[in-house]
């Protein structure tokens, strides 16, 4: 799979508050190409079926926009039989692999967001399907019966990599909206997240603006919702059209959307941007 990158004709200086930024940064996204129908450990085409992880499967499209992403996915497909069982262990909870038997890639249902019902595996790729099934697994086995905080399955993020991750928001106007989500931030280990609690709209627009200077080989940015429940993966930021694109998890093309638009919802504390840079 290619990543192919454009970075538009631009002036890059940059210090805190004060800026000459100039660029424009697009990325082919690997999800929209067709993938096998059999595991491969590369990923295809897919959509989200009726299962609630949509930051699970978000946070997959964000990392695999790294140039160094679908290497980082390869790897917790540890080991196959060649008779349809499958080990998975993700990059960071390499103590918990998880086994997957041909039956179960079939016939598995997953955990519905109250840990309770059981619904559908997304449809198309089987290697999206494998890796839902192995964070179901682990949620159910280590998260959900010991209590701990919910969004586990859902943060492929914080699964695939130890490195720490930003969480992008207005941490005391996000409370102020009395969302159920907000609490379980605060249950993910603080080893794992840093909180960057924006206070303008000029401060986010910097922050971002910092974000794409330095890591210019793939943006992995999930972009949260609280008021409407769901999370989609950021695949492109110009400053100089003042647009973002994104793309959700049936793999909906949402394109030039108004950065204001975002910065403004960050600002209220209506939106979280989840980010990683993977080395």
């Amino acid at each position: 799979m290619q990543f192919t990158t454009r970075v538009s004709t631009g002036i890059f200086c940059f210090l805190m508050g004060l800026s000459v930024f100039s660029t424009c940064f697009a990325y082919q996204n690997p999800f929209l190409f067709r993938g096998e129908n059999k595991p491969d450990k590369r990923l295809g085409s897919f959509s989200q079926n009726n299962t609630g992880d949509c930051f699970f499967l978000a946070s997959l499209i964000a990392i695999a926009q790294d140039s160094d992403g679908q290497e980082l996915i390869e790897s917790a497909f540890q080991h196959d039989t060649h008779n349809g069982l499958w080990q998975i262990s993700f990059p960071n909870l390499l103590d918990h692999p998880v086994e997957i038997t041909a039956q179960e890639a079939k016939e598995y249902k997953l955990t519905d967001s109250s840990g309770y019902g059981v619904s559908s595996p997304v449809w198309g790729d089987p290697d999206i399907k494998l890796l839902e099934i192995a964070a179901d697994k682990i949620w159910r086995k280590t998260v959900k019966a010991s209590g701990l905080w919910d969004d586990v399955p859902m943060n492929a993020i914080f699964m695939f990599s130890n490195k720490k991750q930003l969480l992008i928001w207005n941490k005391s106007k996000a409370t102020q909206l009395q969302i159920q989500d907000i609490s379980k931030y605060y249950r993910i280990p603080e080893s794992v997240i840093k909180d960057i609690n924006v206070s303008s709209i000029a401060a986010i627009k910097n922050l971002l603006k910092t974000i794409l200077f330095s890591d210019k080989d793939g943006i992995s940015m999930v972009l949260i919702d609280y008021v409407n429940y769901h999370a989609v993966a950021i695949t492109q930021m110009s400053f100089v059209n003042n647009t973002y694109s994104y793309i959700d998890t049936s793999l909906k093309i949402h394109d030039k959307q108004s950065l204001e638009g975002l910065l403004l919802g960050l600002f209220n504390g209506q939106y979280a941007i989840n980010y990683l840079e993977i080395q």
